[in-house]
């Protein structure tokens, strides 16, 4: 018995670095490209109005907010936003209650809120409940900025497949009631979004990138997922385009 539970061991153990030796692959790929083209200025810079797109688009989504999970070093990350502020000039910054990392964006993104209607609402929630009932907590280490396009976020090592799986799980879930969910075929990385390019000045965005590179091995702790919202939001969920749909809670981890 106690070397099939170590063979289990190990077994997961393997499973653990090949899964984070992918998502290192997945990061560095990023940094070369977007480092690439920082430098030489080709940034698709966002454009906010008081916290918020200027253009909205709205999507259904279900997102870990870093506030409601337990011992999140919320401090800890604020006081890095704090240090790029002071850097890059006028960039968006997310705020604290806007700081999340996303399981899966439920729908496609819409100008307005009205194709969402509650027929719909309520089939998407049915979904989630199916899938995210009674499901593990995910702890998950963030080590790390990068880039990528305009955004700058944290990087984000899960402790097993088990994000991966339930980002999997729902994708199957919403095309099983129609919908045309956000999904990417790497469904293993977590990003952390902590900024926004807005102001692409040159001088700015060499100084952000020059800091952001002695950042690439910032340890920032590991983040306990136990709760999972069920959101209608803009891309930043900004307080005034964010509405609450549900919430579920994740159970205590098992070994």
């Amino acid at each position: 018995m106690g070397l099939q539970v170590h063979s289990q061991g190990c077994e997961r153990l393997r499973s653990q670095h090949r899964s984070d030796r992918e998502i290192i692959h997945h990061y560095e790929s990023l940094w070369k490209e977007s480092v690439s083209n920082w430098s030489s200025g080709e940034i698709p810079s966002v454009k906010m109005r008081y916290g918020r797109p200027t253009t909205p688009d709205y999507c259904i989504t279900t997102v870990a907010q870093l506030i409601r999970q337990s011992n999140a070093p919320v401090t800890r990350l604020l006081e890095l936003i704090e240090r790029l502020k002071n850097l890059a000039g006028k960039q968006f910054y997310y705020p604290e209650p806007s700081l999340h990392i996303t399981l899966l964006g439920c729908t496609q993104r819409e100008p307005t809120r009205e194709p969402f209607t509650k027929e719909r609402i309520e089939a998407i929630r049915g979904a989630c409940e199916r899938v995210l009932f009674g499901r593990d907590k995910v702890e998950i280490r963030f080590r790390g900025v990068g880039i990528a396009g305009p955004q700058v976020f944290i990087q984000g090592f899960p402790n097993s497949r088990t994000w991966a799986d339930l980002r999997n799980e729902l994708m199957i879930a919403m095309r099983g009631i129609g919908e045309n969910p956000i999904a990417y075929e790497n469904k293993l990385p977590v990003h952390l979004n902590i900024a926004r390019i807005t102001s692409p000045a040159p001088r700015n965005v060499h100084r952000l990138l020059k800091e952001i590179t002695a950042l690439r091995f910032w340890e920032m702790g590991v983040v306990e997922i136990n709760v999972v919202d069920l959101l209608i939001t803009d891309f930043v969920l900004s307080k005034k385009g964010t509405s609450l749909l549900n919430t579920f809670e994740l159970k205590k981890v098992t070994n």
